[in-house]
């Protein structure tokens, strides 16, 4: 008997299968499974692509698939279709913040995942209840996330060369990555068909740029930083702790670790219980987790030691 779970991050998706006991057998990395990013059969593909990679003999009793854009119902037709029953006896679909937050360890006080990647939310649950804040999209929302980042660093690029300034460290970074010679170049690619997942890359620059004291850099990522501290805060009022430890998780997070301690700089001043940590976990680890529970298996010191033997980021 095995389980398989799936982590689907808005760039890649992390895919495993275990034995009911959280044993590793197979895991495989493909390509976003987020519909609303790359389109239903670009996200099928990859989706079906992990899947084979880590099948066993025979069905999985349980495969759980944590995504962003899953809380769509259309976009979970979709999957669902595309499935066909070929993998598991029984399929759940969720959203990547909610396996995100099961992989997370509870302290003594509430705990609270902050994701940041090519999009970002901030999700909790308090007496069984979810709580969530952000996740709306890089069109609506997605403040402080991998695509806010990147699109700030071109305004920068682009405003400068209206206010007619020389390209900073930072721009000349960015025009390199993106093979432009000029702004009108970084305009012709954005608008010419460069997708989400790869403008939100270039936070990766604008990130590293910031560890190494870039003021440009700086200026964005702390801008950043206090969008992300305010998705925290507003679960904090709402959910009415007063004792919460915050897990980042996101590949914006394992660039910097300057925008952690940026993000404790404004929570922690104003919450003094609520301690900003990095998750050490990854998220498909909390896939396997629910599909352990779901199959009718207590999750006890085996499972999690055998689980914690593969899945630190």
């Amino acid at each position: 008997m095995y389980v398989i779970g799936v982590d689907g991050g808005g760039s890649k998706t992390e895919a495993a299968s275990t034995l009911i006991n959280g044993k590793l057998v197979k895991r495989h990395t493909s390509g976003s499974i987020n519909i609303n990013a790359v389109g239903f059969e670009e996200a099928k593909r990859n989706l079906l692509e992990a899947l084979e990679a880590v099948k066993l003999e025979g069905k999985a009793k349980v495969c759980v698939i944590g995504a962003a854009g899953l809380e769509n119902e259309r976009n979970r037709e979709l999957i669902m279709n595309a499935l066909k029953e070929d993998y598991a006896e029984k399929v759940i679909l969720t959203s990547d913040a909610k396996i995100a937050y099961k992989a997370t360890p509870r302290g003594e006080g509430e705990k609270m995942i902050l994701i940041c990647g090519t999009g970002s939310i901030a999700y909790m649950e308090v007496n069984g209840k979810p709580l969530r804040a952000g996740g709306w999209g890089y069109l609506l929302g997605d403040e402080g996330s991998g695509f806010w980042i990147a699109r700030k660093a071109i305004s920068k690029i682009l405003r400068g060369y209206d206010e007619g300034k020389q390209p900073t460290n930072l721009a000349l970074k960015i025009m390199g990555k993106l093979n432009a010679d000029k702004p009108q170049k970084i305009v012709e690619k954005v608008y010419g068909g460069m997708g989400i997942v790869e403008i939100a890359k270039i936070a990766e620059d604008v990130a590293k740029a910031f560890e190494e004291g870039d003021e440009e850099a700086s200026e964005i990522m702390m801008e950043a930083a206090w969008e992300l501290a305010r998705l925290i805060k507003i679960l904090i009022k709402r959910s009415g702790v007063n004792k919460c430890e915050v897990y980042c998780s996101g590949g914006v997070f394992k660039t910097s670790s300057k925008l952690i301690d940026a993000i404790r700089g404004y929570v922690e001043s104003e919450y003094p219980n609520v301690k900003i940590c990095k998750c050490s976990y990854r998220g498909v680890a909390g896939a396997i987790l629910m599909a352990i529970e779901e199959a009718g298996l207590k999750v006890n010191e085996e499972v999690i030691r055998n689980i914690e033997g593969w899945a630190n980021a």
